[in-house]
């Protein structure tokens, strides 16, 4: 059963701009070459290859869009995924030492959003500075970009510390 479930996507504007500025001007270079018959550039490639640069740079965008970071608590583990980049991971709840909601610094303590190594070990996030910090059995420590980082961190301890599955009131 899951207990609390968030899922986050790439829409910063500013991502968006620089996302579709390529396919823009790779458009405007095939349009230049194929439809007008004018060279694009001073060493012009062959016709196939701009309309191959093309449609891969079309795609990197349509990727973004359908990437998401999700996270769910469920009755006995901690899962996220970053769907369409990485793989499931489970956590057992009973591996998490602690969880706390933070606010911290994207660029300068991980280099940025999507999957980052940081000072503080791995870090999951898509976009804001918010989210709950998690350390788990064994000293590994990991950061779950979230914009409810209360209700994150609320959810994960009400499922650890529950015996027989059973949900407590807060």
């Amino acid at each position: 059963m899951i207990h609390y479930r968030e899922v986050q996507r790439f829409r910063q504007p500013w991502l968006w701009a620089l996302l579709m500025l390529v396919p823009i001007l790779t458009g405007w270079g095939l349009v230049q070459q194929i439809v007008f018959g004018k060279p694009w550039g001073s060493r012009p490639a062959p016709d196939f290859i701009p309309v191959g640069v093309s449609a891969i740079t079309l795609l990197l965008p349509i990727w973004f869009w359908n990437m998401r970071l999700v996270i769910e608590v469920r009755d006995q583990t901690l899962e996220f995924i970053f769907l369409f980049l990485w793989r499931r991971r489970k956590i057992p709840l009973e591996w998490i030492e602690r969880a706390e909601p933070v606010t911290y610094r994207p660029i300068l303590d991980y280099g940025g959003w999507g999957i980052r190594r940081g000072r503080d070990g791995w870090c999951y996030n898509v976009r804001g500075d918010r989210g709950v910090r998690l350390e788990l059995q064994g000293g590994e420590k990991l950061l779950l970009g979230s914009q409810a980082p209360e209700e994150l961190a609320r959810a994960i301890l009400e499922r650890k510390n529950l015996p027989g599955g059973r949900r407590a009131r807060v």
